[in-house]
């Protein structure tokens, strides 16, 4: 629902102090919020232009959307493809580019999951490892390394793992480091790309996780002309 309200005010052109949004958790949605940052409404000049006041999400399973149809529209929220390759992030600005040469007007938005850090985003794969383990929720209970031994690692006979391990199927969870709960992505073709569950209990990611996630070097941050916003799914409030 926030989303869907920043995206209408943006659209419309409401200036800042008409909607009153925090990138965050409000405390209306967890009481036991405690961490939020501004997050103003753009203030882009409102049109009754029904193609510049439309915004689509598309996605090509294949290849590059078609950017000429793109910049028809006011603004484009780029999904990635569903092939995932490994430079998903930087192909998502990629497209943006190719969408914003032909039509500067267009806003562009990225795509990014609240819930889970993805290794086919390369900011998000630097920090899924034992040195970060902190930022990912862990096996549950007081057992968590014998349900992570249990689970075993995440190579499979199917993607370069040992032949004497199972092949990968839907719906696998495994353990890749210390004891970091992973959910294998489903319906990717390079098998075994690891999805790991953002803690945020843990205080110290806050700040990387606003300012790599969202504003870092492929998202709307440190300069970026080609992007000028990210589309977030899967929000958890009060997980936050």
């Amino acid at each position: 629902m926030m989303a869907l309200v920043l995206l209408l005010a943006a659209l419309s052109g409401l200036p800042p102090k008409e909607v009153k949004l925090s990138c965050g958790v409000s405390k209306g949605l967890d009481p036991k919020a405690t961490w939020s940052k501004p997050c103003p409404v753009p203030t882009w000049a409102p049109t009754w232009d029904l193609a510049r006041s439309t915004a689509i999400q598309p996605c090509n399973a294949t290849g590059w959307y078609d950017p000429v149809y793109a910049a028809k529209w006011g603004l484009v929220s780029v999904s990635p493809m569903e092939s995932a390759p490994p430079d998903c992030e930087e192909r998502l600005v990629e497209q943006c580019k190719k969408i914003k040469t032909i039509n500067p007007d267009v806003k562009c938005f990225v795509y990014r999951n609240t819930e889970l850090a993805l290794e086919w985003l390369g900011s998000q794969r630097a920090v899924m490892d034992e040195a970060h383990a902190g930022f990912f929720l862990n096996f549950q209970g007081g057992n968590a390394s014998a349900k992570c031994a249990a689970a075993g690692p995440c190579t499979y006979s199917s993607n370069g793992g040992p032949s004497n391990r199972p092949a990968y199927k839907y719906g696998d969870f495994c353990c890749p480091v210390a004891n970091v709960y992973c959910e294998v992505a489903s319906g990717c073709p390079w098998q075994g790309a690891k999805q790991f569950f953002w803690d945020f209990r843990n205080t110290s990611l806050h700040d990387w996780w606003m300012d790599n996630l969202f504003m870092g070097k492929n998202g709307f941050g440190s300069g970026n002309k080609w992007v000028d916003g990210c589309f977030s799914d899967v929000s958890r409030p009060p997980m936050l």
